[in-house]
């Protein structure tokens, strides 16, 4: 059983928009069709070209969640991966039609190209000045390859940017037409999958079932390119590199050429976690400007999901100054996330550095100096080294311990643990020339407050926090009973 929230799959559409509307007081429903506009449409429509896309639904925030100023004009919502009708398209360009004119921005889809097309010349026929644009953008496949060719995926929505962008500054229809037509040419896309959708009321998908992952799947559940055995360790290195080689290596629109400027839309599916998602988009943009293209804009979340799929799309778009003022220019709308002006990386670039340089921080005192003193501890660097290693080894027993009894972070975090306890060693072998394995001398508080502080910096968690403190008291102890000084 797929455990969802909706009280029958067959209005969860309708239920989705009432909570859209009642949320967002610039957005309004068009009577008996599941389709929205901007509440101020009767304003502007006559003085800027209105933007209309539509499709499926379970692509939220997709795409509702770009009607505003700015992005688009109306949305127009079919039922869960389907086109929505013609019916209810017309009545939404007629709702978003003015002296201006209507572009519609279409995905590369059958249903979506028949609906839509069939509404553009019902619309023509009204005497309604209208224009439509195809995106296929999905690079996954080759030309001409699949049921429609290019499918129309998330790259889509940097289409709607830039449309919005430059209908709001009052151009012609033929005028934003052309630039977005020109910018979707501009753009590639290619998404992965590490398990499929589940999409209300219906029996859940046995594909992509134990340890493999789908380069180029559909957002809709459609085959993509290849599925690749899931690599045990290093999968965000794989994945991303084979992600960023389908893109590079694509024969759709034009070649990313060295020393290339792009903006990156890192675009989560529905069901992967915000850390694994800013893990891929440092990832991807290390990769990228290791081949000389740098990422200047980097557009990360949630754009055009697959209801739940535990996956990820990048979209990437050669920008210039005239694309980057439409990508930078305001919007109204709920559902994109601008992005900071980037820096390009070069080869000197140094993210430890860069990070320091950012954060503004007090000088340092040089290297931490313990005390010393007259009661020592001949074997705790052996003993210790030990243990620590005994913990590393057994971390994956303990976590699967405290999945059944807890949160599952103990083995992780006492491994955390026992890595800053053997760097505090080598930090104390260190300035005697001595290897931390060797049954030597050290002094009992400068070792219990050198473990401490390696374990503040790098341990966490309640255990972290445990043993710091029980670090910090046996060295206050033997201080208080003699032993040696904190001098």
């Amino acid at each position: 059983m797929i455990k969802q929230l909706a009280n029958n799959p067959s209005n969860l559409v309708s239920e989705s928009l009432s909570g859209v509307i009642l949320s967002n007081p610039n957005i309004s429903k068009i009577s008996e069709v599941n389709a929205v506009v901007r509440s101020d449409i009767n304003i502007v429509k006559d003085a800027f070209v209105s933007i209309i896309s539509g499709g499926g639904s379970g692509h939220e925030p997709a795409h509702v969640g770009y009607v505003g100023f700015g992005m688009l004009s109306g949305a127009v919502c079919g039922n869960v991966f389907a086109s929505p009708s013609v019916a209810a398209i017309l009545k939404t360009i007629r709702a978003c039609a003015g002296k201006a004119g209507v572009l519609l921005i279409v995905k590369n889809y059958t249903g979506d190209r028949l609906n839509f097309g069939m509404a553009l010349e019902r619309a023509k026929v009204e005497g309604i000045k209208i224009e439509m644009l195809i995106v296929h953008d999905d690079c996954a496949l080759e030309l001409g390859k699949g049921i429609t060719g290019g499918r129309g995926i998330a790259g889509t929505v940097f289409v709607h940017k830039i449309a919005g962008a430059a209908a709001s500054q009052g151009l012609k229809l033929s005028e934003v037409f052309d630039i977005a037509y020109r910018a979707s040419k501009q753009i590639k896309s290619i998404g992965v999958a590490l398990s499929m959708c589940s999409i209300p009321g219906s029996v859940p998908s046995e594909r992509l079932i134990g340890s493999v992952y789908e380069i180029g799947m559909g957002i809709h559940g459609e085959p993509g390119k290849e599925q690749r055995p899931f690599p045990p360790e290093g999968s965000l290195n794989e994945i991303a590199t084979q992600m960023i080689c389908h893109l590079l290596e694509s024969s759709y629109g034009e070649p990313f050429v060295p020393q290339s400027n792009l903006a990156l839309m890192v675009n989560n599916l529905g069901g992967l976690s915000v850390l694994e998602l800013y893990a891929l988009t440092g990832r991807v943009i290390r990769i990228l400007a290791d081949k000389q293209l740098y990422v200047v804009r980097s557009y990360v979340g949630t754009f055009m999901s697959s209801i739940n799929m535990a996956g990820a799309s990048l979209s990437l778009i050669h920008v210039n100054p005239i694309i980057l003022s439409y990508l930078d220019a305001s919007t109204s709308c709920s559902s994109w996330v601008a992005s900071p002006v980037l820096k390009p990386l070069d080869d000197s670039y140094d993210i430890a550095k860069d990070i320091i340089d950012r954060v503004p921080i007090a000088a340092e005192s040089g290297v931490e100096s313990y005390p010393r003193g007259t009661y020592e501890c001949p074997h705790a660097l052996e003993y210790i080294t030990v243990a620590a290693h005994r913990l590393i080894d057994i971390e994956p027993r303990i976590t699967a311990y405290d999945l059944v009894c807890g949160d599952g972070d103990c083995g992780l975090v006492l491994r955390a643990g026992a890595q800053a306890a053997l760097s505090a060693l080598e930090k104390l072998t260190a300035s005697r020339d001595l290897k931390s394995g060797d049954s030597v001398p050290i002094n009992a508080v400068e070792l219990c407050l050198c473990l401490a502080d390696h374990i503040s910096g790098s341990m966490g968690g309640t255990s972290g926090a445990l043993l710091e403190i029980m670090l910090r008291a046996m060295a206050v102890s033997l201080v208080s009973v003699g032993l040696t000084t904190l001098a």
